[in-house]
């Protein structure tokens, strides 16, 4: 997977993303069109093992099932949690009080199916 940058004949930004590599497990590419990379850069995630600087792989079309790690977006703050599904209900765990809520007001951008640490 490869996120590519605006080429170098354009007008140097003052801000340049670079291409990036990353060489994942065949498992995890099962549907490449369907994966994206996010770069976290604020410790919300640390019950998880993630950490600021890490960069986890999503993928934003697989099945959710109980137990999945997913990145969520709730009242514009996005967060890292554990899912779990009750009927119209997901309720949402992480070491801080769990979230209970209707399916419908929660946004579940996608599961996070690999982790590099960066250290």
């Amino acid at each position: 997977m490869s996120l590519s940058s605006p080429s170098s004949k354009q007008e140097a930004p003052a801000f340049r993303h670079g291409v990036i590599h990353v060489a994942l497990p065949r498992e995890v590419v099962d549907d490449i069109d369907s994966l994206f990379a996010v770069n976290i850069d604020v410790s919300v995630s640390t019950d998880f093992g993630i950490a600021p600087g890490d960069l986890v792989i999503i993928n934003e079309k697989k099945a959710l099932q109980d137990g999945n790690i997913v990145l969520v977006s709730k009242d514009d703050q996005l967060s890292i949690r554990h899912v779990f599904i009750q009927d119209d209900n997901v309720i949402l765990t992480s070491v801080l009080t769990p979230i209970i809520s209707k399916r419908a007001d929660i946004n579940i951008i996608g599961s996070i199916v690999y982790s590099i640490k960066k250290y």
